[in-house]
């Protein structure tokens, strides 16, 4: 099982590292960016496709140490199986001060995650549970 890259450029905005320790892709900047407070930032590279394999999608996730200490998230990371275009990121600042990412720096992972896609099928009813419709907040967190 393998993902595919197609780079097409010597020269990335999005550089890729393989740590094979723990199965994800790191995602790194090959620019200057400033993520202002309240904004977001959306970083494509032309210059790398993807494909990944038969039964997965990509999880485009946030790096922990960048969420707790500076408010920066990961937003629309899901890759189809069936996407054959540029590799993005898109970043947001939820925190108060404006973030500079500096070339080099990790600012994601790229995780492939299996799926599994059941069946849809249309009932009259569904069964019966103690929550029953009760949403937000009613388990008491």
């Amino acid at each position: 099982m393998y993902i595919t890259l197609h780079i097409t450029a010597t020269k990335t905005l999005i550089e890729l590292e393989i740590a094979n320790t723990d199965r994800k892709v790191r995602i790194y900047v090959s620019n200057l960016i400033t993520i202002y407070p309240a904004s977001m930032s959306f970083e494509d590279d032309k210059s790398i496709l993807i494909e990944l394999p038969e039964g997965c999608y990509g999880r485009v996730a946030p790096r922990s140490g960048l969420a707790l200490k500076h408010g920066i998230d990961v937003g629309a990371g899901v890759i189809d199986r069936d996407y054959r275009g540029n590799l993005g990121v898109v970043l947001f600042n939820f925190g108060e001060q404006n973030f500079e990412i500096k070339k080099g720096d990790r600012v994601a992972q790229l995780i492939c995650e299996r799926i599994f896609c059941p069946e849809l099928i249309e009932c009259e009813s569904l069964a019966e549970t103690d929550r029953g419709s009760n949403g937000y907040g009613s388990t008491g967190v």
